[in-house]
């Protein structure tokens, strides 16, 4: 695709970013963005902020709350109808909690027992047990950059992640080419 001189990047289809492909073109559309200018203007819905970590025993059903613990037991991995269900145990010095995430199957070779992370979520009683559903998770370096920062949270569609969403649009606020080709860079 070739940009004239003075017209602007922001009309050009997202597909032309890097790392969008046919998928993610599709999710983005369910969301009526299909250009570079729709992107940049889908503002977020609301903004977080990632609290102090607290231990176990601190935690209250229904409340998005940090954990500082230990991946207590191996991440299972099994398969429910059509759905990959992994599931685990995170401990710290006041207790359990059992984690579980659905569709993730890489994080078996990802969450080794033994090792310590940050799990974020909102605690809920489900199955006779308190756990945490679809928490992020990160190392502790990572998680005291996000303590210091605002994240937005973006209407989304079935398939796109929050996270996939937010690296998108810093694609195109960044300085750099974005595109697969090269065009004329305008800052916008």
């Amino acid at each position: 695709m070739h940009v004239e001189e003075g017209e602007s990047q922001l009309g050009i289809p997202v597909r032309e970013i890097k790392g969008i492909g046919e998928k993610t073109e599709k999710l983005l559309a369910k969301l009526d963005i299909e250009t570079v200018d729709q992107l940049v203007h889908h503002y977020p819905r609301c903004y977080t902020t990632y609290p102090e970590p607290i231990s176990i025993s601190e935690i209250k059903t229904g409340q998005r709350c940090s954990i500082e613990a230990e991946i207590a037991s191996p991440i299972h991995l099994k398969t429910v109808r059509k759905l990959k269900l992994c599931t685990g145990l995170i401990a710290d010095v006041s207790g359990q909690l059992f984690v579980r995430w659905f569709n993730m199957p890489y994080l078996r070779n990802t969450l080794k027992q033994g090792e310590r992370w940050i799990f974020t979520g909102t605690p809920i009683y489900k199955d006779g047990r308190l756990m945490l559903e679809q928490p992020e998770y990160c190392k502790r370096e990572k998680y005291l950059q996000l303590m210091e920062t605002f994240q937005p949270i973006y209407p989304l569609t079935t398939g796109l992640s929050n996270k996939k969403h937010r690296q998108l649009h810093l694609k195109c606020t960044e300085k750099k080419s974005i595109f697969r080709k090269p065009f004329e860079i305008i800052m916008i």
